[in-house]
């Protein structure tokens, strides 16, 4: 018995179809192999001192991104004490930006911004300070969201405006 041509190419497509399911899974990170690394943060609970920590991770500023290393730093970080270890890959301008996230982290919350709320919308202003809510809480931020948000009120004209991040914990 002969197929006829379209199901010929019909089951040829199935058995491709089928072979590249069974293919291993990939990490959605190795698309970004090979691009230089511009910062390396651990997340973690803010009672957790983890800068002795951040000697084990593998993967280092200014290196290639490399997904091996990646995997390397989570193991480590897992042999330190952590018992779950997340990374997020974040593209900047400058470069990758890498959170090693440690597991219980806390997570931002309620975004206030007392009196430049009342002078821009809040929408502008997490955009200024490129918060969202949900983002894993990363002391390191917010000396960084501290200066765009004055370099934003300067730029419309408000040039005595002071900005002080503060972190409050509801427990």
């Amino acid at each position: 018995m002969r197929l006829s041509a379209p199901c010929s190419l019909l089951c040829f497509l199935l058995f491709s179809a089928a072979i590249l399911a069974q293919e291993s899974p990939r990490s959605p990170r190795e698309v970004y192999e090979g691009q230089t690394v511009s910062a390396i943060d651990i997340i973690a609970n803010p009672r957790h001192d983890v800068g002795p920590i951040g000697s084990v991770v593998a993967q280092k500023v200014g290196q290639p991104y490399s997904e091996a290393d990646v995997q390397a730093s989570i193991a480590a970080l897992e042999k330190a004490g952590f018992e779950k270890v997340a990374v997020d890959a974040i593209p900047e301008p400058s470069g990758l930006r890498l959170n090693f996230i440690v597991e219980p982290p806390y997570y931002l919350g309620i975004i206030e911004f007392p009196e430049a709320a009342k002078y821009f919308s809040y929408t502008r202003l997490l955009q200024v300070t490129n918060f969202a809510d949900q983002d894993p809480y990363d002391p390191a931020r917010l000396p960084v969201a501290e200066e765009a948000l004055h370099h934003c009120l300067q730029k419309k004209g408000n040039f005595q405006a002071r900005e002080e991040a503060e972190a409050r914990s509801e427990e």
